[in-house]
């Protein structure tokens, strides 16, 4: 019972701070500091919480004030994890805050090619 109570508890310290700090990153992401939540989100060594952070923000729309440099740091860093990753569901974000990503540049990139 003892171990079970320790294992309980360690998960539930593991679980709050998963929470903190997705509830940190979606305050930056509502308050459109894109240089603070990228700049968090490329520091998470975690893959598990780098992807549900970044479902919770990028996969869904990517703010049209992102620049292009902010753009390729975060495709650098998805490319990385998704080489590396084993679970489609990880994938699957990646590939979403890749369309997104390339949705937002579409334009800008068009006009610095013309």
């Amino acid at each position: 019972m003892s171990d079970a109570l320790k294992d309980h508890n360690k998960l539930t310290y593991i679980y709050k701070l998963r929470l903190e700090t997705l509830q940190s990153l979606l305050k930056l992401w509502r308050s459109g500091d894109l240089t603070l939540l990228l700049n968090n989100l490329l520091s998470i060594k975690d893959s598990n919480l780098f992807f549900d952070a970044l479902n919770c923000t990028f996969a869904s729309h990517i703010p049209t004030t992102i620049s292009l440099d902010q753009s390729c740091q975060l495709l650098d860093k998805l490319i990385d994890l998704m080489d590396t990753d084993k679970y489609e569901n990880h994938l699957k974000i990646g590939l979403k805050v890749v369309r997104e990503l390339l949705k937002c540049m579409n334009e800008r990139l068009c006009s610095t090619i013309r």
